[in-house]
């Protein structure tokens, strides 16, 4: 090759090279510029989930209520196929998302209970479970993704409203973060307002989400809807701690005081979920969770009685979007 063809030859390879540098500089800058994971809800829209749910849990009560025969280690799973509807959607003037009405129905469920002794309250809490199935309930989604304003709840399932409340908070349909936005390797913290399942004041869920990274929103679970499949999903990893944020003089919840109760104790525990939320719409498109906790928690009435529970939790958690439906064009 003679010189003056090398020559031309390079100078047309240089905008190439120039196009492809400033080509990664902007996708570069692209990747910095900072996301709002701001689920697009609509009125009429439908998304069903698939919640599985596994817990054991190895302890039990001491004192005046104390039943030798009662289970001292039980592992419950439940399955459930829960369809919600958009209700209503109401948002600032900026069109940022502050609450959310939701309707719930569970269109199947599937529960199933393990434990070391025969003991009938089990099976009582399986029916009232399975009562669920084809019930519908409401409840309010804010800017935070707390849960509010549970209707429906009562007349169903009295019994057991504290865990299907906790239930549905952990499915944390909205991933909260910064108003600014959140960039790929941010960390930030928060705590959860939800109170504890356990009648102790001044404990806290306190929470640190890290934006890993961005990948195709079908690594999260292979049964992630075709319309989403290749979409990129923002893969959040939060850890869940169980502090004690102050030490009342009397760590007794009012509800319990109002009963003539007083509650004491310690507890402790945390978590991991790893979630995946699309970057197009800010739903939740998969969620796995696990957590640990442990508690020694003493009730005493005003008659000096006194009974003791101690135990210990482990929970496995696994959420996926199975369907997507949007409103109907008007």
């Amino acid at each position: 090759m003679r010189a003056g063809d090398a020559e031309r030859k390079s100078l047309r390879a240089k905008p190439s090279i120039l196009a492809a540098l400033l080509l990664i500089g902007t996708v570069s800058g692209l990747a910095q510029q900072p996301v709002r994971l701001e689920p697009q809800f609509a009125p009429g829209q439908s998304l069903v989930y698939q919640t599985d749910i596994h817990i054991v849990r190895d302890g039990g009560a001491e004192g005046v209520i104390e039943d030798p025969h009662a289970a001292r280690h039980v592992a419950t799973s439940l399955g459930a196929r829960l369809r919600l509807d958009v209700l209503s959607v109401v948002r600032d003037s900026g069109g940022r998302l502050q609450q959310v009405r939701l309707r719930a129905r569970y269109e199947q469920l599937a529960v199933r209970t393990e434990s070391d002794v025969p003991d009938p309250q089990i099976a009582d809490r399986e029916e009232q479970l399975r009562r669920l199935e084809g019930r519908a309930l409401e409840f309010t989604l804010d800017a935070e993704g707390q849960v509010h304003d549970i209707a429906g709840l009562e007349e169903v399932l009295p019994e057991q409203s504290q865990a299907v409340r906790e239930w549905l908070t952990q499915m944390r349909l909205r991933v909260a973060h910064p108003r600014a936005g959140i960039r790929v390797g941010q960390s930030w913290e928060e705590e959860d307002a939800q109170p504890v399942s356990v009648p102790l004041a001044g404990y806290v869920r306190r929470l640190r989400s890290t934006y890993l990274r961005n990948e195709p929103c079908s690594a999260g679970t292979p049964t992630t809807p075709a319309a989403l499949a290749e979409e990129p999903c923002a893969v959040i990893l939060t850890r869940s701690e169980l502090v004690r944020r102050r030490a009342p003089a009397d760590p007794t919840p009012e509800e319990f005081r109002r009963r003539g109760l007083r509650t004491a104790g310690v507890m402790g525990g945390g978590g991991e979920t790893l979630s995946y939320v699309s970057l197009r719409t800010g739903l939740l498109v998969s969620a796995t969770q696990a957590s640990r906790e442990h508690f020694d928690l003493t009730v005493s009435s005003a008659a000096g009685q006194q009974a003791r529970y101690r135990a210990r939790l482990e929970t496995h958690a696994q959420i996926t979007l199975l369907a997507l439906h949007e409103p109907a064009a008007p």
